[in-house]
């Protein structure tokens, strides 16, 4: 049955009463149950529609209360500001940023929080939202206390386009990550600068990510022209793949890679030895993401090594072969002579009349005629052969493959008639002559000490018999 409203049953019960022709007149049975019932439908639906409506409240309640929690217990703070920056509406968080009571607050200007070297970037930011209805972002300080804090602000028009809401984070934790990453590059980059080595970093896939004034000099470029290229845009492919293959190997160990190669700056064209370092670069996972080098000049550390290692087996008044260095020299040569069935000759000299030099005209004179001697030796002598001063006035000569027992006889004749010529040193006459004891290997020994005791003996008995000769050694002279 469809439902009467109200103001329809009002014009049926008063229409009814006219018909009636006075008020008094009694409705019928039949016309009072149905207005009876249809005043209890009516009111059934009010009842409905009362519910409804206490509902719709209770709901709108609901939200609101929702609402005003998540506006007022944000984590983040919300400020609702008017053109002027005046504060109509902020949460908890909000007032707590600025180190207030959220009822001190409400009727403030936002701008006189703000210190003055900030205000023209917050009032900026205010007014383009107004201007532009659009989100606006700023970053500004605020003193709290003692503490200085960083925010954030993120504002956006409003609804009603009269006010803008004004999302505040705190970022102070962040520009302090930010300040001391800043801090630290900047400590790392005058490191880097200071440094003699050449240092550099590059990603998995050999693209460089940063370098040092010294690898600049290296390429010839400046860091912004390096970084973001690789080693083929600066040297010929068989370098760069070299460099490649060297970078993709220290990336597959589990240590560093240490290699030595010579190379050239492209400012200055100098070369020089470098022994570079790569180390794999790996995340907190372990995943490889790059790859550092470190380039350190050994050119004159490798000088002085060589300096050094010459020294040691090298004399230092001649030049020519020490003791150790012959000695070595003599064993390496024996083993050789053995694989190839090859004889050898070792001679021992000695210089006559070489002490009244030193005693006549003094040290000096007698190192030059050394240096003579020595000279002298070695243009006698073939390159293959050894030439070595033993200390004082001793030297030995291993000739290497001799041409015969006659050869060696050839070679230890020449060797007296040259000495044993004038010469002229710092205006003086000087006249030596030289002695020489010969062995042969392997007729008279095999090893290396046998064959210089051997010779020894030979250079003695030649002695004895009066100085200025050779002979070759014999047995009998053990005796």
């Amino acid at each position: 049955m469809k439902s009467t409203t109200t103001d329809e049953l009002r014009k049926i019960t008063e229409a009814r009463l006219k018909d009636k022709g006075t008020p008094e007149a009694a409705l019928s049975v039949e016309d009072t149950q149905k207005l009876l019932h249809e005043l209890q439908v009516h009111q059934i639906e009010l009842e409905v529609q009362n519910e409804e409506l206490h509902e719709a409240r209770d709901s709108e309640d609901r939200a609101l209360y929702r609402y005003t929690e998540l506006f007022d217990f944000a984590p983040i703070g919300y400020f609702i500001l008017d053109h002027s920056s005046k504060i109509t509406l902020v949460n908890f968080r909000g007032a707590s940023l600025l180190g207030l009571e959220r009822l001190n607050l409400t009727g403030q200007k936002f701008l006189s929080h703000v210190p003055h070297e900030h205000r023209a970037t917050f009032s900026d930011c205010l007014a383009k939202v107004f201007e532009t209805d659009g989100k606006q972002n700023c970053e500004i300080s605020v003193q709290v206390g003692k503490q200085t804090l960083w925010l954030s602000l993120e504002a956006n028009i409003g609804v009603a386009d009269t006010d803008c809401l004004v999302v505040v984070s705190d970022i102070t934790k962040l520009r302090q990550e930010e300040e001391a990453l800043h801090a630290s590059e900047q400590q790392i980059s005058l490191i880097l600068n200071s440094l003699s080595d050449l240092v550099w970093l590059k990603n998995n896939k050999g693209v460089y990510l940063n370098c040092n004034p010294m690898f600049e000099r290296f390429f010839g470029a400046s860091k912004t022209e390096i970084i973001g290229k690789t080693d083929y845009d600066f040297v010929d492919a068989e370098i760069a793949d070299s460099f490649r293959q060297h970078d993709i190997k220290a990336m597959e160990v589990d240590h560093p890679l240490i290699n030595e190669k010579w190379i050239t700056f492209a400012d200055g064209g100098h070369s020089a030895l470098m022994e570079t370092t790569k180390t794999a670069l790996k995340k907190e996972d372990g995943t490889i993401v790059g790859v550092l080098g470190i380039g350190h000049d050994i050119t004159a550390r490798k000088k002085s090594e060589n300096t050094n290692r010459t020294m040691a087996i090298t004399d230092s008044l001649t030049g020519l072969a020490n003791r150790a260095q012959f000695e070595q020299r003599l064993l390496q040569s024996i083993e050789l002579a053995k694989r190839e069935n090859k004889p050898l000759a070792l001679m021992m000299l000695d210089l006559d009349k070489f002490k009244p030099v030193n005693d006549t005209y003094g040290h000096p004179v007698g190192d030059v005629v050394l240096r003579a001697v020595a000279t002298t030796l070695t243009k006698l002598t073939r390159e293959t052969d050894v030439v070595a001063r033993f200390g004082g006035d001793e030297f030995a000569i291993l000739v290497v493959h001799p041409e015969g027992k006659v050869g060696v006889v050839q070679s230890a004749q020449r060797i007296i008639n040259e000495i044993r010529k004038p010469m002229l040193v710092e205006g003086h006459d000087i006249t030596i002559g030289i002695s020489i004891g010969i062995s042969l290997y392997p007729e008279d020994a095999n090893t290396e000490s046998e064959l210089i005791k051997n010779s020894d003996l030979a250079l003695y008995e030649v002695k004895e018999q009066g100085r200025g000769s050779f002979l070759f050694y014999q047995p009998k002279m053990n005796t």
